[in-house]
């Protein structure tokens, strides 16, 4: 998989792909909380689908952090991660269990909204081509980390 300039590649049960319509956070290597702000300050196109889906649910999209693909084990639930994956998606309507076995596409974006502080929570949207299967964000500073888009982990 070619990344884009810019883009970080992790090694994460996931994969994550790029989209244009975000600035990328800092050079490889730049935690995200340290992007200074006015790279972050470009807003999102909010014609497109996956920016609706997640300012939908209270979520600003600030930035893409990370793309890669993640591979679906069979059942889609075998790991704990994909578990968890899968039951966050299904919180807001999102089923990628018919997806098992497949290497889909990731987007990590950096968000902020409702009470989070600035830079601890990610979204990470699973893409079929176009189309957005799976949606999760994660937390720096809980355990296990994964809640679904219409979640505030802060509330909890």
């Amino acid at each position: 998989m070619r990344l884009r300039p810019g883009a970080v590649r992790l090694s994460l049960p996931l994969v994550l792909c790029a989209c244009d319509t975000l600035p990328r956070s800092g050079s490889p290597g730049t935690p995200p909380s340290r992007v200074p702000p006015a790279a972050a300050a470009r807003q999102a196109d909010t014609s497109r689908a996956e920016v609706r889906l997640l300012r939908g649910h209270g979520w600003t999209p600030l930035r893409i952090l990370a793309e890669d693909s993640l591979q679906l084990p069979v059942p889609a639930t075998h790991y704990l991660s994909t578990k968890r994956y899968l039951e966050a998606s299904e919180m807001i309507g999102l089923d990628f269990s018919r997806f098992a076995g497949r290497k889909l596409r990731v987007v990590t974006y950096g968000v902020e909204g409702r009470s989070a502080p600035e830079g601890s929570v990610r979204a990470h949207l699973l893409y079929d081509g176009p189309e957005v299967v799976g949606a999760w964000l994660s937390v720096e500073d809980r355990t296990p980390g994964i809640y679904s888009l219409d979640v505030d982990p802060y509330s909890l």
